[in-house]
C-alpha cells in the first residue's frame, strides 16, 4: 500500500510539475517570438521608411526645404536624417540605383521621382502601423497569460501539496511548516519568476501617419520646385 501512495504521489507531482513547465515555456516561446517580431520589424523600418526619407531628405537637400516638409507631413523630428548622408553625392546615387526615373524632362524626371517616393513612403509607414497593432495585441496576449499563468499556479500552494505528499498525508500542515514553506515560495518565486516583455510602444519610435500624397501635392510642388531650382544636377538621370 505504501509504494502504491508513493508511486501514485509520483505521478500527480509530474503531471503539476508537466502542466507548471509546459505553460511556461509557451509563454517563453510566444515572448520569443515577440520580441524577435520586434527586431524583424526595426529592421524593415530601417529599410523601407528610413531608406524612403534619406532619398526625400536627398532630394530636398536644403534644411528649411526639409524642415517644412516635416512640418507638413507631421513628423515630429527628422527621423534618420544624417546630414553627410543628406549632402554626399555617392550615397545619393547609390539610394536612387533602384528607382525608376519617368518624365520627359529633367524636373518632371524629379517630381515624379519625389510622389513615387512619398506614395512609397505612405504606404510603408501604413505597414509598420499596421505590424505595431499586431505587436500590441500579442503583448497584451502574452500580458494576459502570464496573470492567468499566475491564478493558476501558486507557488505555496504546489510546495505544499507536494510537502504534504512526502509526509503521506493529505491533512493541513501546521503554522510551523507553512510559515517555512512561505519563506521557501518566496525566494522559488522570485526565481520563478516571469518578467513580461516591454510594450512595443517603447522599444520602437513612434512614426506617424503621413497625409495621403492629393491631399497636400500643392505644398510639397512648391517644397519640389524650391528643391530643383537651387541645385545643379538636379536631373534624376545625373544621379
Amino acid at each position: 500500500m505504501d509504494d502504491i501512495s508513493k508511486a501514485l504521489a509520483l505521478e500527480v507531482k509530474k503531471e503539476i510539475a508537466d502542466r507548471y513547465f509546459g505553460f511556461r515555456k509557451q509563454i517563453e516561446n510566444d515572448t520569443s517570438a515577440y520580441l524577435a517580431k520586434i527586431a524583424e520589424t526595426a529592421l524593415n523600418l530601417e529599410n523601407n521608411v528610413g531608406f524612403d526619407l534619406i532619398r526625400i531628405y536627398s532630394l530636398l537637400q536644403g534644411d528649411h526645404l526639409i524642415n517644412e516638409f516635416i512640418r507638413l507631413t507631421g513628423f515630429e523630428s527628422k527621423f534618420f536624417f544624417d546630414s553627410y548622408v543628406n549632402n554626399s553625392p555617392t550615397i545619393r546615387k547609390r539610394v536612387f540605383a533602384s528607382r525608376s526615373i519617368r518624365g520627359f524632362t529633367g524636373k518632371r524626371r524629379f517630381k515624379n521621382l519625389f510622389y513615387d517616393t512619398y506614395e512609397e513612403l505612405y504606404t510603408n509607414i501604413h505597414e509598420f502601423h499596421e505590424t505595431m497593432d499586431e505587436l500590441t495585441e500579442e503583448y497584451e496576449v502574452i500580458e494576459e497569460q502570464i496573470k492567468i499563468f499566475y491564478r493558476k499556479n501558486d507557488i505555496c500552494m504546489i510546495m505544499q501539496f507536494f510537502r504534504s505528499f512526502d509526509n503521506l498525508s493529505f491533512g493541513k500542515l501546521d503554522l510551523s511548516t507553512q510559515e517555512e514553506c512561505s519563506v521557501q515560495s518566496g525566494d522559488l518565486e522570485k526565481k520563478l519568476r516571469i518578467v513580461p516583455p516591454p510594450p512595443a510602444v517603447e522599444l520602437l519610435p513612434d512614426i506617424p501617419i503621413i497625409p495621403q500624397l492629393h491631399t497636400i501635392k500643392p505644398e510639397l510642388e512648391g517644397l519640389i520646385n524650391k528643391a530643383f531650382d537651387c541645385q545643379q544636377n538636379s536631373d534624376p538621370k545625373c544621379f
